[in-house]
Formats: structure tokens, C-alpha cells, sequence
């Protein structure tokens, strides 16, 4: 007999009578290993590994539902499914809330108990078989649509669409997956230009939703219709990340709008979110509020206004509502938010910055188990989503959305995996940032980078009259030739931002409503 593909443990006081559904299932290449109690069920299951297990319901001794209290300790993920005589609905939720991954009602019909079976086992195969089938025929169309994207729909739809089938293929191909990011490298490149032959226009454009006017045109029109809103942005999200963590907001909120706006470049922080908290654009901040734009690299100066110009565009809108605006910098700060909830959630207008995300990609070059743990990109998501689903933001939404709370959801700008090193020449007092750089004598190969030399022309300071500014593309990252290998080692394969690329331009944007 040829060995099993996968073995059953099947729990049932009356196995004796079941002899004709254990022979039927061994005949088809399956393992069965049969007890009649659930003690001797988790001594067995505490020596060996199975793949299932079929477990009844009504046993003397233990019954079902204890063993699986039981069967959690030391098997948290094996799939169970539950055989029982009744039908009752405060079974069956009962069963479901204990996490079992199917049930079958006595009398067993064998077709049904090999459909359980093959719908645990072999959907995943065929899942993959299919994927591996249509790729080569999904691949030649994505190449055959970037030849034609001609509009920013057509971006923003080709981008999704992407990142779609990438996510699609998390637990399926790993080799696929990389067959698409460079797809997406190439593709970012055109985009980059696209973008660049058109950011003035958009910007001029009041129907283009981008950085300095997505409150305005998005969030400020809610505040009239709604009694409670909560404005909340986490730096450095990008789309993917969003997908990841829209499921655990779909338990708690509806979503009613759903789409992507442009950042602003630099797509850093300094730049973005000040737009997005002003209304302005970086080079309007500074020439109307000179006291609230620091020419500074330090991440605790660069954006310490936020609450004074978010404060001041309020006022140009004429919009007088009680506010709180509270920014989270680590987890210190996220525990006494959660602590304070009831006194927080009180506010008509409360605006959360959230910067655990942004703090992660920059940990990332610093901490090798944080780089082990998003090594790329679908590893990313997968951290992303565990430590939304655990973090007390997460709860703290939870609270928002029970006290009546209309949530508005976006970031400031996105991220990318930097791959390929581009070298530059730069003075001493050049920014730090390895996507972008600002400073006087910028030298660098210009068929790799975008420089833009007048900055004021694209609503960006000056701060020399020598300045000016040049942005990598795609997974591009600027390296100083006498450190390119420590900054090869440092910064390879780290997720950054502040360049132009669709992962860190077209981010989204979501409206929610409380359940």
C-alpha cells in the first residue's frame, strides 16, 4: 500500500460503526487512525501529527467541545471537524466560535465526508495549479496594458490591479510573485515619468485629489453630516498594506468609500503630511507660516506643527468644531491613548496621527529580526496585519466605532523595497533621506534620477539659491560611491520612501461607518 498523503485522526465513542467510511477513505489513499475518547485522543495527538481530525460531538467523558479547549493548548492551527446528530443553532454556534473548520451531521454520507476532505486538502493544490495555468496569459496582458496606460485612471487601475493579483498569490507561488515585481519595476518607471511630465497640471488641477487638498475635498464635507468623526492617519501605508488589515476593519465598520489620492513629492514626511495637516503645499507653508517649516532632517522638528496648521486651515474653512488632536510616536503613546479612550472619544473632531508604521520601515535597517520578519513584500503585509489585528490602535477604533464614531482612514505617502543602487555626489549638508536629496552640487548619472533645479516652480523651499532636488525611481536608492558597500549592507532591500514610484504615489484613502 502506498503511503498517505494525509492522516486522519477520527474521535468517536461508537467507531465500530464506522468501519465502512474508515475503509472507504483508506481505499483513497488516506491514513486513519481511530479513538474512542478524547483522553486518548490528546495522549496520541501529544506523540504523533495529523493533518485532521473527525471528532463527534456526544461522547461520555470528555465531550467534543472540551476536548477542543484541550486540543487548542498543543494544536492550535490542526483543522477540526465536528460530527454531530443535531442541527441546533446554539450548537452550531457554539462550534464555530470554538474554531472548527467544518461540521458533518449523522447520519455520514461518504460523498460528503470526502467533499469535507478535498475542500481542506486539495483546494489550495487546485487554487495553485490554476494560478501557475493562467499567469503566463496574465502576465503577457499586464505587459500589453503598460504599453497603453495613457490617463491616471488608467494608472490607478492598472496599479490595483496589480497589486491584486500579487496578494492573490501570497500562499501560492513565491516565484510568481517575483516575476511580477519586476514587472513593476519596469512599470514604475514609466509611471515615474507620466508623473513628472504631469504634476504641475495635476496640482493646478482642482479635481485631482493629491496631499494638500484630500481634507478639503474629502474629509472636511463630512464633518457637516456627522456628529462624532475621527480623522486617523498612519504614516507610510502603502495600498497592499491597506488590503491587509480591510478585513479586521470590515468586522467593526462599513465601508462606504474607498479609493486612492496622490502624494505630493518628496514623498517623505516632512513634505506630505505637512501638505496634508495645511492644505498647502510645502513652499506655500513656508512663505505663510514661517514658524511652522523647519529646513531640518530631525523627525521631532520637521513635523512638530501639525496641530497649529491643521488648527489654522480649520479656520480658512471656517469650520469651529471642538477638537483633539493626539500624535503617536511609539508604544508608550499608544498604551495612554487607549487609556484615556473614554475622555478622547468625546470630542465631535478627533484627529490620531499613528506612527508605528513609518517607525517599522525605518527599524527595518536597523533591527535584523525586523528585517527577517518583512524580508519583502508579501512578508510585509503579513507583519503589517498581525500587528494591526494585536496593537491597541486596532482597540481603540473598536471603541471609536461603538460610541457612533465615522472614521476617515488615509496616510501621508507610501513605501517601496529599494533594490539597485544609484551613486551620487553631494555635499556634507545634504539630506539624509535615500530616495531623495536636496542640496547644492547634486551630481548624479541624470538618465537615472529625476532633478528638478528650479524648485520654487513646483511649490517646493529653497533653502540656497543653489538648491536643488533630485528623486530616485522604481526600487532605485542613492549610495555615496566612497560607501557603497555599507550602504548596500545597511539599506538593500529595506522598505523607503520619498521617491517616485506607485507604491509610495497612490495611496489610499477610506471612509467608514460604524456597525
Amino acid at each position: 500500500m502506498s503511503k498517505s498523503r494525509y492522516r486522519i485522526l477520527w474521535v468517536d465513542d461508537e467507531i465500530e460503526t464506522l468501519l465502512t467510511h474508515i475503509q472507504f477513505l483508506e481505499a483513497r489513499n488516506y491514513e486513519v487512525t481511530s479513538v474512542t475518547n478524547g483522553v486518548d485522543a490528546i495522549d496520541l495527538l501529544r506523540r504523533e501529527k495529523f493533518d485532521i481530525i473527525f471528532l463527534d460531538e456526544r461522547m461520555p467523558g470528555k465531550t467534543g467541545m472540551e476536548f477542543l479547549e484541550d486540543l487548542k493548548k498543543i494544536h492550535v492551527f490542526v483543522p477540526v471537524v465536528m460530527i454531530t446528530q443535531s442541527e441546533e443553532e446554539s450548537l452550531m454556534n457554539q462550534a464555530i466560535a470554538a474554531r472548527i473548520s467544518d461540521y458533518l451531521i449523522k447520519p455520514i454520507n461518504l460523498h460528503q465526508l470526502l467533499a469535507v476532505l478535498k475542500k481542506h486538502f486539495d483546494k489550495q493544490e487546485l487554487i495553485k495549479e490554476k494560478t501557475v495555468r493562467s499567469f503566463p496569459a496574465e502576465f503577457n496582458e499586464f505587459q500589453q496594458r503598460l504599453q497603453f496606460l495613457r490617463s491616471l485612471e488608467d494608472w490607478e487601475n492598472f496599479y490595483y490591479d496589480l497589486v491584486m493579483r500579487e496578494i492573490s498569490m501570497d500562499d501560492v507561488s513565491h516565484e510568481l510573485q517575483e516575476t511580477l515585481w519586476a514587472l513593476k519595476d519596469d512599470a514604475n518607471r514609466s509611471f515615474a515619468k507620466f508623473y513628472m511630465d504631469n504634476y504641475l497640471s495635476f496640482i493646478m488641477d482642482s479635481e485631482i485629489i493629491m496631499s494638500h487638498n484630500i481634507l478639503a475635498k474629502r474629509f472636511f464635507p463630512l464633518l457637516g453630516q456627522n456628529e462624532k468623526n475621527l480623522l486617523l492617519v498612519i504614516d507610510n501605508v502603502r495600498l497592499d498594506q491597506w488590503l491587509a488589515i480591510k478585513g479586521l476593519m470590515e468586522e467593526y465598520f462599513y465601508i462606504d468609500l474607498e479609493e486612492k489620492y496622490l502624494s505630493i513629492i518628496p514623498t517623505a514626511t516632512q513634505y506630505a503630511r505637512n501638505a496634508l495637516f495645511s492644505g498647502l503645499m510645502p513652499l506655500q507653508i513656508k512663505q505663510k507660516y514661517p514658524l511652522y517649516w523647519v529646513d531640518d532632517e530631525e523627525e521631532i522638528s520637521r513635523n512638530k506643527y501639525e496641530p497649529e496648521l491643521f488648527e489654522q486651515y480649520l479656520k480658512r474653512f471656517g469650520l469651529t468644531l471642538k477638537h483633539e488632536f493626539v500624535k503617536i510616536l511609539n508604544a508608550n503613546g499608544a498604551r495612554q491613548m487607549f487609556e484615556k479612550a473614554n475622555e478622547l472619544l468625546k470630542y465631535p473632531l478627533l484627529v490620531v496621527i499613528y506612527n508605528f508604521v513609518d517607525t517599522f520601515s525605518h527599524a527595518k535597517t536597523n533591527v535584523e529580526l525586523v528585517k527577517e520578519l518583512a524580508i519583502d513584500e508579501r512578508a510585509y503585509r503579513a507583519t503589517t496585519r498581525s500587528w494591526f489585528e494585536h496593537s491597541l490602535l486596532f482597540k481603540f477604533l473598536q471603541l471609536a466605532g461603538q460610541k457612533g464614531y465615522h472614521v476617515f482612514f488615509t496616510t501621508d505617502h507610501g513605501n517601496i523595497r529599494v533594490k539597485k543602487p544609484v551613486r551620487i555626489l553631494a555635499d556634507r549638508e545634504t539630506n539624509v533621506n535615500i530616495r531623495f536629496k536636496y542640496g547644492r552640487n547634486l551630481k548624479c548619472d541624470e538618465r537615472k534620477v529625476y532633478q528638478i533645479k528650479n524648485p520654487e516652480a513646483f511649490y517646493l523651499p529653497k533653502p540656497d539659491v543653489t538648491t536643488s532636488y533630485m528623486f530616485c525611481t522604481s526600487s532605485d536608492y542613492f549610495v555615496y560611491p566612497t560607501r557603497q558597500g555599507e550602504f548596500e549592507r545597511y539599506f538593500l532591500n529595506t522598505f523607503q520612501h520619498g521617491g517616485i514610484s506607485m507604491e509610495e504615489i497612490l495611496v489610499p484613502y477610506v471612509f467608514m461607518k460604524p456597525k
